[in-house]
């Protein structure tokens, strides 16, 4: 339960925008998950990714968070034989926008693009997850100096999302 509070302390700090206060608490949350024998996967890499998220955002290092996130998916893959599920997805997808923001941008467009064809594959073309990551992938290509690769995919991102969630939202 205690796992629980600290990472609802965190997410109001987080939603606040206050990065660095919501690090100790999961960097809490995330000790206590340690201390479990087995501990839940889907919790597991449900606060470690909100602390690498914070970390980063609050220039702070992420390697071991990162690490740690790493290891959870991997476990969490190997029991679904290969499946892809969109939680693990959705993981993927914030360990390389970690990445990006720890400065990693040039290494990254492989990884964004294995990531986008399975997000595609699995919820579709249209969806939310996947037209951010094709945004994301477009600030690769930015980073990379690709020009007409970043022109073409942000467009693409840009009206996509606009379409799906209307010209307003927060993440058009």
């Amino acid at each position: 339960m205690r796992i629980l509070y600290e990472q609802t302390s965190a997410w109001i700090e987080f939603q606040e925008g206050d990065f660095p206060s919501s690090v100790p608490p999961l960097a809490h949350a995330v000790g206590l998950l340690a201390l479990l024998p087995e501990p839940d996967l889907h919790l597991e890499l449900e606060v470690t990714q909100a602390l690498s998220m914070a970390r980063a955002l609050a220039g702070l290092p992420t390697a071991d968070v990162v690490r740690m996130q790493q290891e959870a998916l991997q476990k969490l893959q190997s029991s679904r034989a290969g499946q892809k599920m969109p939680w693990e997805l959705s993981v993927r997808y914030n360990l390389l926008r970690v990445r990006m923001l720890a400065g990693e941008e040039r290494t990254l467009e492989h990884d964004y693009r294995e990531v986008i064809a399975d997000l595609t594959d699995v919820l579709g073309p249209r969806n939310e997850a996947t037209l951010l990551a094709m945004h994301g992938l477009s600030h690769i290509y930015y980073k990379q100096e690709k020009w007409p690769e970043c022109r073409a995919l942000s467009r693409q991102a840009h009206a996509g999302l606009s379409e799906l969630l209307g010209p307003g939202h927060l993440n058009v």
